[in-house]
């Protein structure tokens, strides 16, 4: 079973010069930064939290040693990269080579796409270690959208995710994305 201690905010070991990727170090680092818990959940700052949901994260876990939400609008990481384009928030070039690499190196599936805008994971687990020392690599070389990369490095490392819908968890006084 999980057990989910309650948690502080913490320093950030390391400096960045980009509220951004300070955010994405926090994102992907908690088997550094909470070592005494076995359990995190991390929330984008435009989710909003409406009731307490840890019998929601036990569950998942329960399952999986990762939870993620599916993407509620686009299916695949092409068509994000299309929206990301169209948005002007990458290079097109540079999305489509890192998409066609992706394509070249894992066998992702292309009909899994994960919003990553909250995560329930036991940080401990070896494979959820691996990938996110992976995700962060993908960001910090890559274009900096993480939900292009993730698919690719959760089939690299063979990460095994509980994907929900929001119809799954979401109710009207659960959660609500965007503040």
């Amino acid at each position: 079973t999980c057990a989910l201690p309650i948690c502080f905010p913490v320093t950030i070991p390391v400096k960045f010069n980009s509220p951004a990727l300070s955010n994405r170090y926090v994102k992907v680092h908690p088997h550094i930064l909470f070592p005494e818990s076995n359990t995190s959940l991390y929330i984008d700052g435009n989710i909003s939290i409406k009731r307490n949901i840890k019998n929601t994260i036990i569950e998942a876990l329960n399952e999986r040693a990762i939870a993620l939400y599916q993407h509620p609008f686009r299916k695949s990481i092409a068509e994000e990269c299309d929206a990301c384009i169209e948005q002007g928030l990458v290079w097109a070039l540079q999305a489509q080579k890192q998409i066609k690499e992706y394509n070249t190196l894992s066998n992702h599936d292309e009909n899994k796409l994960f919003e990553c805008n909250i995560i329930f994971r036991k940080h401990h687990d070896e494979k959820v270690i691996s990938a996110m020392i992976n995700w962060w690599s993908e960001y910090k070389n890559g274009i900096k959208r993480d939900q292009i990369s993730f698919p690719h490095v959760a089939a690299v490392c063979n990460l095994e995710i509980k994907t929900a819908s929001y119809r799954d968890w979401e109710t009207e006084d659960h959660i609500v994305t965007g503040k």
